[in-house]
């Protein structure tokens, strides 16, 4: 998810992952996916803003709710990975500004470095996550 998102969301959709194994760990991401918490916000005072240009997905943000929301946004009261896919599949570029953002927001650094541990123990850890 933290490296190609957009490919993550084609091979669910078409079905890639024939294994049992690897379907049931593939559902579970992709509910996850899409119902990250916003971290550090236990009275509900921030939403994520989701905004887009003519091209796709622009950029998303953490913004104080209530507050005017942006020409061309919506929110979310989650971090969805599924919105660049959902607008616009196969947008490189959209993803590759959304996963910068994501990583400043979950781990206050745009370069966070994802390696396959981290991704487990993100994605294993249940309170990252909205139910």
């Amino acid at each position: 998810m933290f490296n190609d998102p957009d490919w993550f969301f084609w091979a669910c959709k078409n079905k890639v992952f024939k294994k049992p194994i690897l379907q049931r760990e593939a559902n579970d991401i992709l509910e996850k996916c899409q119902s990250i918490k916003i971290p550090n916000n236990q009275s509900n005072k921030y939403v994520i803003e989701y905004t887009f240009d003519r091209r796709g997905f622009c950029v998303l943000e953490k913004v104080p709710f209530p507050q005017e929301l942006h020409h061309d946004s919506f929110r979310k009261d989650v971090i969805d990975f599924s919105v660049p896919y959902g607008a616009k599949s196969y947008d490189k570029l959209g993803y590759s500004i959304f996963l910068r953002r994501v990583k400043y927001i979950l781990f206050g650094d745009s370069s966070h470095k994802m390696t396959k541990q981290r991704c487990e123990t993100f994605f294993s850890n249940e309170d990252n996550f909205e139910h």
